[in-house]
């Protein structure tokens, strides 16, 4: 900390130092009439007390008079020969108009007694500034003020110093695997918004090595039981003499091969649903003509259970939404509505001031309250079995969850008047805003 300190203090005052004659040259530079116009009015009317008072005096009283008042004026005094004394022709045409002229940075001043032909003029200097070198209260201040501005670096310095070497220990325990870790500070502090950020980035890495870590540990358990199976039927085929018993072998393992390459499917699936970036633009959807699209990839499931699968709502309505992913979202929880339903699946879409609303609803047995948010996990099944006439691998309902969030939306499950499950999924008006 004290070499940031120093560094900073030093280019501070070094600053500081180049500050003063940058500021002198441009003020003389850019504001030379003012400069000349201030310090003019500043000295004249003692040349003018003195011109007054030296101008009717004798040549020979003139010099004594000088003598007896320098004393008491603190300026150097003197008088010089008009013909004689070096001037430009710009202030010697001043002089004998009257006028007084300054030389040497407004250090001396020249001017001509009461009757320009007299032939003498009053030459006045003012006393030297003060230099660094030669004044101890220039010493003083000068120190005085490099302490200052010492002081208030310091306070300035030392909070920030200590959040940022908080900022850098959380870094290092969010290398080494803690993924607790979080930066705190106070609300005046400097870093205050970049700790802000610095903490939903580390939320969302924490959350994306939780999801990875618990969609890992998901995968290894799901692939264990069509692995088992394709291990077992291989044993089997090895013993089976008679061609119908290795014919229903090789079927069972070529089914599970597709199991698997379907797992595999939903699994890339829902990886490219975590960035928004994986998916196109979204355009404006006639629903009426959607929803019969939707409804018509689930006709023959529906058929087959003898499921009554009905879209209802505003046939003028229009939405705005990626039609692909969310054709894929409503094909998902329309799947698993007709897999709980009793009779009828009803899908509905409204638009009102609070966004676009997608509900879906079945007259099946519903979904637990205590389940409602684990039923969105990676690989989660309500039911169990791992026969493969239930269907699914549980990344269903994490796909559309995924799509939503994509869209800047939400999901929610209640009870459907039909008895069974409500799905209601709330997509903001402009999607990728989030909903109000």
């Amino acid at each position: 900390m004290l070499r940031f300190f120093l560094r900073l203090y030093c280019m501070l005052v070094l600053g500081f130092i180049a500050a003063v004659p940058v500021i002198n040259w441009v003020v003389l530079t850019f504001f030379p009439a003012t400069i000349e116009s201030y310090n003019h009015e500043a000295v004249r009317g003692q040349l003018y007390t003195l011109v007054e008072q030296l101008s009717p005096l004798p040549r020979a009283e003139r010099a004594r008079k000088l003598e007896e008042w320098r004393p008491h004026y603190g300026l150097k005094l003197a008088l010089v020969d008009a013909a004689t004394f070096p001037v430009s022709d710009k202030e010697r045409d001043l002089l004998t108009k009257g006028r007084f002229i300054s030389r040497d940075d407004f250090i001396e001043y020249v001017t001509p007694m009461r009757n320009p032909a007299d032939g003498q003029w009053l030459r006045v200097s003012l006393p030297p500034e003060p230099t660094l070198l030669t004044s101890p209260m220039l010493w003083f201040a000068y120190s005085f003020l490099a302490m200052t501005v010492g002081a208030l670096l310091w306070l300035w310095v030392f909070p920030l110093w200590r959040d940022l070497q908080l900022l850098k220990e959380v870094t290092q325990k969010l290398g080494e695997g803690v993924l607790r870790a979080r930066v705190g500070v106070s609300k005046r502090s400097t870093i205050r918004d970049l700790a802000e950020h610095f903490n939903r980035m580390s939320d969302k890495i924490a959350e994306l090595i939780n999801n990875q870590r618990d969609l890992t540990n998901a995968l290894s358990h799901e692939l264990r039981t069509p692995l088992a199976r394709l291990t077992f039927e291989l044993d089997m085929l090895r013993s089976a003499d008679k061609p119908a018993e290795r014919n229903e072998l090789i079927d069972d393992m070529a089914a599970d091969v597709r199991e698997l390459d379907d797992m595999v499917s939903e699994l890339l699936a829902y990886a490219r649903l975590e960035h928004r970036g994986s998916m196109s633009t979204c355009s404006r959807v006639v629903i009426a003509s959607w929803l019969e699209e939707v409804v018509g990839h689930v006709e023959l499931e529906a058929r087959a259970r003898d499921i009554e699968c009905v879209a209802s709502g505003d046939t003028s309505a229009t939405g705005v939404f990626e039609v692909r992913a969310m054709t894929r979202a409503a094909v998902n929880l329309l799947r698993n509505a007709i897999r709980y339903a009793e009779r009828r699946v009803e899908i509905r879409f409204a638009e009102t001031p609070a966004g676009q609303i997608l509900t879906i609803a079945d007259d099946g047995p519903g979904i637990p309250p205590a389940d409602r948010l684990r039923v969105f996990e990676p690989f989660t099944r309500l039911d169990e079995s791992r026969d493969r006439t239930t269907g699914g691998f549980g990344l269903g309902l994490a796909i559309v969850r995924r799509i939503v969030r994509w869209h800047g939306g939400s999901i929610e499950i209640g009870e459907a008047e039909l008895g069974g499950a409500l799905f209601t999924i709330i997509l903001p008006a402009r999607p990728g805003s989030p909903v109000k």
